[in-house]
């Protein structure tokens, strides 16, 4: 049995009846005289003049409570159209803020081992270990050549002092060695990790890539086919980019470059590598910095790591969206949608109308989206959000179930903005 709820005051009752009378406007409404009468008698009588035990207002909320009745039976003895649609389009959205909210969990992660990362200095540690590594290196066969150059059987032989010299060296460059491989193997996993993170950021949501690839190929094609029709395909042509073995130089640089060519046969079509046009950078031989590389199969030198600062701020850009206005109003969204969802459970209450749903969204969106450019400067620092555990997209995904919350806070940052106004004059 529907029921008015008790707490429903005499301008609620009308304002109710004023809805359902524009909603079934005419003879739709069973009780359409009665209730517009029971309206009519409490607008004369005077709504603000009404209480809870008056005759005009127990007969409103009977009017009402049979109009309610018969919609709500109406609704559900009806096609549930309305029910799937709600269904269908809440699994999408939680097909979607799911997708994204794990792309950027990853990239948030990904971004904070960059600046982890970038504090410890990387290039600058690169070049210090590079360093130390090929000064130990020449100390070490410095020290084997001059423990094969004593003869056999001579007496005394300095060989104790040259062993000396020799462990001290292999100690010296296994620690330089496995600390250098160590730094390059984190950046050269960073690298591939930001890039296919790039490549994953052109499409987030699996399963749309596809359908992006499908329309870019439709697009390409027409844009041929007029291109053909119009008589331009031999420009087109003339001015293709022919690309040449050099071209890689002109990405990031790396060592196995130059390795694949030292390493190829005197039969191979490869170039040799020219290791001594490398110039003499402040006392260091660049030859002996790049052979090193290859010999220890380093992907980078010290005069070409990449910059995990701009990886960060490229990762940053990316994900800066997603937590500023996608999220948050997905979530909003999805908060909306779960509201609806309780409704349609409730049998007492009438099915959710399309243009309540898209309004409700619509303004949950807005709400999230607002609550996200206001978040920082007034809930970010705040112990009581912090300890109930309440983050952005926690919180944007109740204003989305509950609108209410969002118009209070609102209300309460005018009242404090009135009372910070008026006080400038003092």
């Amino acid at each position: 049995m529907v029921q008015i709820p008790g707490s429903m005051n005499v301008k609620e009752l009308y304002g109710e009846a004023t809805g359902l009378l524009s909603r079934w406007p005419g003879g739709n409404l069973p009780n359409h005289g009665p209730l517009d009468n029971a309206r009519n008698a409490a607008d004369a009588k005077g709504i603000a003049n009404l209480g809870v035990s008056d005759p005009e207002t127990i007969a409103l909320r009977q009017e009402v409570e049979q109009a309610w009745l018969w919609e709500c039976a109406v609704n559900r003895s009806g096609p549930r159209k309305m029910t799937y649609a709600c269904v269908a389009v809440s699994l999408l959205i939680m097909f979607v803020v799911g997708s994204l909210y794990v792309f950027y969990n990853q990239g948030a992660a990904l971004l904070a081992e960059m600046q982890t990362l970038s504090a410890k200095q990387p290039d600058r540690r690169f070049g210090q270990l590079e360093r130390q590594l090929l000064v130990a290196r020449s100390d070490l066969f410095e020290a084997a050549e001059g423990a094969a150059d004593c003869p056999e059987g001579t007496h005394p032989c300095p060989q104790s002092t040259e062993n000396a010299i020799d462990e001290l060296a292999q100690e010296a460059s296994y620690a330089l060695l496995h600390e250098l491989r160590d730094l390059n193997l984190s950046l050269s996993s960073l690298e591939a990790r930001k890039n296919d993170f790039q490549k994953l950021a052109t499409s987030p949501v699996p399963g749309l890539g596809r359908l992006w690839n499908w329309a870019s190929d439709l697009w390409h094609r027409a844009i041929s086919s007029e291109a053909e029709a119009a008589g331009d395909s031999g420009q087109g042509a003339a001015g293709a980019v022919i690309s040449g073995p050099n071209d890689k130089l002109s990405t990031t640089f790396t060592t196995n470059h130059f390795c694949a060519r030292q390493d190829s046969g005197p039969g191979s079509s490869a170039q040799a590598v020219e290791f001594d046009r490398y110039p003499i950078v402040l006392g260091m031989d660049m030859k002996e910095i790049v052979r090193q590389a290859c010999d220890y199969s380093l992907r980078y030198t010290s005069m070409t790591v990449p910059s995990v600062n701009l990886w960060a701020l490229q990762v940053k850009g990316i994900i800066a969206p997603y937590a500023a206005w996608i999220l948050p109003a997905l979530f909003a969204c999805l908060g909306a949608m779960i509201y609806f969802l309780r409704l349609l459970v409730d049998p007492t209450q009438p099915s959710p109308r399309v243009n309540r749903l898209v309004h409700r969204m619509a303004l949950a969106a807005l709400a999230g989206v607002i609550a996200g450019w206001f978040w920082e400067p007034a809930f970010g620092s705040n112990s009581e959000f912090q300890a109930a555990g309440l983050g952005l997209f926690t919180f944007a995904f109740v204003i989305g179930f509950s609108i209410e919350i969002f118009f209070s806070l609102l209300d309460r940052f005018v009242e404090l903005s009135s009372s910070a106004i008026s006080r400038l004059g003092n």
